[in-house]
């Protein structure tokens, strides 16, 4: 559950057999299928894999497998999944959500790409909606998961992930489906907010969201009445995430709480439908917090993100602090995207003056 109990193991690094085994796979060509064919290497590597397993599998949850043994006995014992990791330094995680009715009929509800701060096998908040993968592609391959879904009297809720990276031989954008969650999210529901404060709506067509907004009209000088206002239709753009955490937050009363924000400027403008929005969750969590940020692009908003996390822990976090917060891991995660997208606007920029 949400990266908890993942192990991994770079079998391509340390497994002495594995170019071997590729140079078999090349020899026997479209015969490799067979298992004959592939007996000899299969061996090899179950003689190899439990000592490479032993010596350099990484637990994600280390409060929970201290080391291998620990991890292969509940796995054993309760069974579970060995996946490939895409062969990529570069991999982006997506979720899709969307809603199946007893008709039959779907709905893609939100999409969005994952931000990742305790390891990249666990997403803390999305940046909403994705722009990683072509969304006609993305919907293609939800519809098939549902008619899958349905075969299998599966209806609701869903979360779909799906993980996408550039394949070095072919260098072309590959989509793999990872994980398929069934229930009502906390991404549906976060959505809902956005949606809620801002009346905006999601195209699932498009992967895009609007909201209208009111925009003035110039009047001359000499006019004096009351600005008149234009309708228009705005792009607008999200980050959120319902797992922030911070030990101080359970000691600070909420009317502090937002005077502090207030002081740095964090609040939202229902005029122009951009700014941030608190979640607050039961007394009994009083360390954890949600946080929905809206601006009129991507850049803006993950950089209006950062800085509200990084205005908050300056006023919260104190040198004897003994607790836990995963405020820094979130801004150094934004910071690394802010940072890949405006390389690849950089490079866009070039390529487009070259040409």
């Amino acid at each position: 559950f949400d990266g908890l109990g993942i192990a991994y193991c770079d079998v391509v690094t340390y497994l002495p057999c594995y170019r071997n085994v590729l140079k078999e796979a090349a020899r026997f060509g479209d015969k490799w299928s067979n298992r004959w064919a592939q007996e000899h290497s299969y061996a090899k590597i179950l003689s190899e894999l439990p000592d490479i397993l032993e010596q350099h599998t990484i637990c994600v949850n280390k409060a929970q497998f201290n080391n291998w043994q620990d991890y292969l006995k509940v796995f054993l014992a309760q069974g579970g999944i060995i996946e490939a990791y895409p062969p990529s330094d570069s991999v982006t995680s997506i979720t899709v959500c969307l809603s199946i009715e007893p008709d039959g009929h779907h709905t893609i509800i939100c999409s969005g790409d994952h931000l990742h701060a305790e390891s990249q096998f666990s997403c803390w908040g999305l940046s909403f909606p994705q722009s990683s993968v072509e969304p006609h592609e993305l919907n293609l391959y939800c519809s098939q998961i549902v008619e899958q879904c349905k075969q299998r009297n599966i209806y609701g809720y869903i979360d779909i992930d799906f993980v996408t990276f550039i394949d070095a031989k072919t260098d072309k954008q590959q989509v793999w489906i990872v994980d398929l969650s069934i229930g009502y999210s906390e991404h549906i529901s976060l959505y809902r907010v956005m949606r809620f404060v801002t009346t905006g709506r999601f195209d699932p067509q498009t992967h895009s969201f609007t909201a209208k907004v009111k925009q003035a009209k110039r009047l001359r000088n000499w006019q004096g009445s009351a600005p008149e206002y234009n309708i228009v239709e705005r792009n607008r753009y999200a980050v959120w995430s319902a797992r922030l955490h911070h030990s101080n937050l359970s000691v600070l009363h909420y009317s502090v709480f937002f005077q502090m924000c207030r002081a740095h400027g964090v609040g939202f403008d229902i005029r122009e439908k951009q700014g941030s929005v608190f979640t607050l969750l039961e007394c009994d969590r009083h360390e954890n917090i949600g946080m929905i940020t809206i601006g009129d692009t991507l850049q803006n908003t993950l950089s209006n993100f950062a800085y509200n996390l990084n205005a908050i822990n300056q006023e919260i976090t104190t040198a004897s602090m003994k607790g836990r917060s995963n405020f820094i891991l979130a801004i150094n995660d934004i910071e690394n995207i802010l940072g890949i997208t405006q390389e690849n606007a950089s490079n866009e920029s070039t390529a487009n003056a070259t040409s």
